[in-house]
């Protein structure tokens, strides 16, 4: 992944750090921030910023990036949160950067296993499958926000996040996924898809 946008800015714009967890996926995240920034004339390299999850100290980043960054993208990854070889300075980025977080795939389980909620097996992997996905009645503060409060999405994961008193639950998947393993057609109703 390459090193986007300058970590010390020469003027204060709503910057975005979105840490690479090692996954390719993190290159599509990139695009559609770039996208974004082009999109209503900013110039990517002064509101986007990409790091490695292991490319500097806590510290570091507390000290000499965070000053500089508005909100926080945790882009998915191999491994679980609980690890920090896998889940690197995302764990002290959620509990401490006192920034909006959104955590996708690998992050949205660090931000559920940071707050009380357990990070489980799925009961079938979902690997390159759609399936719908039902906006619970709050919104989440905005995040859902220009969103059909139904939307079809592509699910490509195998760990799931437990339910949890201390989680609000935002979305949930619904309908069925094959088990494609098994040759049968299992259902899945209620994953967790996004929570707050």
């Amino acid at each position: 992944m390459p090193f986007v946008g300058n970590p010390v800015p020469a003027e204060k714009h709503p910057r975005t750090l979105l840490v690479d967890n090692y996954d390719s996926y993190t290159f599509n995240l990139l695009q559609l921030l770039v996208h974004q920034c082009l999109a209503t004339n900013n110039r990517p390299e002064s509101h986007i910023l990409v790091i490695r999850n292991n490319q500097y100290s806590w510290e570091h980043v507390r000290d000499t990036i965070l000053p500089h960054i508005d909100n926080i993208i945790i882009s998915p990854g191999p491994g679980t949160p609980e690890k920090e070889e896998d889940f690197g300075i995302c764990r002290n980025l959620i509990l401490y950067s006192k920034r909006p977080v959104l955590g996708i795939c690998l992050g949205h389980q660090g931000i559920a296993d940071c707050f009380g909620g357990r990070v489980v097996r799925a009961s079938v992997p979902v690997h390159g499958q759609r399936c719908l996905v039902e906006v619970g009645q709050g919104d989440g503060g905005g995040l859902f926000d220009g969103i059909p409060r139904e939307f079809m999405v592509v699910r490509y994961h195998s760990l799931v996040v437990e339910e949890s008193d201390q989680l609000e639950i935002l979305a949930r998947a619904r309908g069925h996924v094959a088990a494609w393993s098994r040759g049968i057609e299992q259902t899945a109703t209620g994953d967790i898809m996004a929570l707050k």
